[in-house]
């Protein structure tokens, strides 16, 4: 309960000023591999730089999440960094700019 309750309120660190914090993106299963992922991710770029954002970062799980975290390497994002929670989950922090 407590995970749920601080993700609802979480703006992120940001690894630097003017970025864009982008919390969440998902397709389900049986629209992966068709391009929809990539198509959101594009037009949330579009949307961000509109807003004059200099770049975006995202956090997900570093372990067991090698598919997603390949997803946002292939997109270009750059590893900024690698923390844990206080729950103790292995986090990625990946970083985009403009």
């Amino acid at each position: 309960a407590f995970r749920l309750f601080r993700a609802l309120f979480y703006r992120g660190s940001s690894p630097g000023a003017g970025r864009a914090l982008l919390s969440s993106i998902a397709v389900c299963a049986r629209q992966q591999t068709t391009g929809l992922g990539r198509a959101l991710l594009r037009q949330w770029i579009v949307e961000a730089r509109k807003r004059k954002k200099i770049g975006f970062y995202l956090t997900t799980d570093a372990i067991r999440n090698e598919k997603v975290n390949r997803f946002y390497m292939q997109a270009g994002l750059k590893l900024a960094s690698t923390y844990k929670t206080p729950e103790g989950r292995e986090m990625n922090c990946y970083v985009l700019d403009f």
